[in-house]
Formats: C-alpha cells, sequence, structure tokens
C-alpha cells in the first residue's frame, strides 16, 4: 500500500514495499521540476507513479520507466524505531 504525507517539493509518498521495507520519495516530477503541474500520483494499480501532464512514469523506487523524465524521483532516508517510520532529508 501508499499513503501520502505532507513534506518535501510537491508531498511525499510513502511506499511499503516488502514485509519491513518502505520507500519514501517526493511527488515533483523529475522532467521540467519547476513547472507547477510537475507532480506525480500513484498509479490506480498501486505499481507505479506517473506525471499526467508529461506522461511520466516512475517505479515504485522512484527509477523513471516512460515518458521524457530521465532522472528518478528524490528519496527520502527512512529509519524505523519500532513501530515508528523517521522520514529524513
Amino acid at each position: 500500500g501508499f499513503l501520502y504525507l505532507d513534506g518535501g517539493v510537491r508531498g511525499i509518498v510513502l511506499i511499503h514495499t516488502g514485509l519491513t521495507e518502505y520507500v519514501a520519495l517526493d511527488l515533483n516530477c523529475t522532467y521540467q521540476p519547476a513547472q507547477a503541474n510537475a507532480n506525480v500520483v500513484m498509479d490506480d494499480s498501486g505499481f507505479f507513479l506517473q506525471d499526467s501532464t508529461c506522461t511520466s512514469t516512475f517505479d515504485i523506487h522512484g527509477f523513471p520507466t516512460g515518458g521524457p523524465a530521465s532522472f528518478p524521483l528524490k528519496k527520502y532516508q527512512i529509519t524505523r524505531s519500532e513501530d515508528i517510520l523517521f522520514i529524513v532529508n
């Protein structure tokens, strides 16, 4: 599953990728990131992220898989202490 969080440039998505594995990605698309509409969202399938404006797609680890974006999404460091996740830049 995944969860949208406040923070980052345009928000953060926290993705549960395994039993105890998580990925936190910034939602700012890396193709023309300064544009106001340069944001990605999780696809309804939950298997990839996409920018509906430039059509770039990214896998759940933030790497580009299609469209004009050639750089990965910003990934945040996650540390875990018992049941608490800390997401830091």
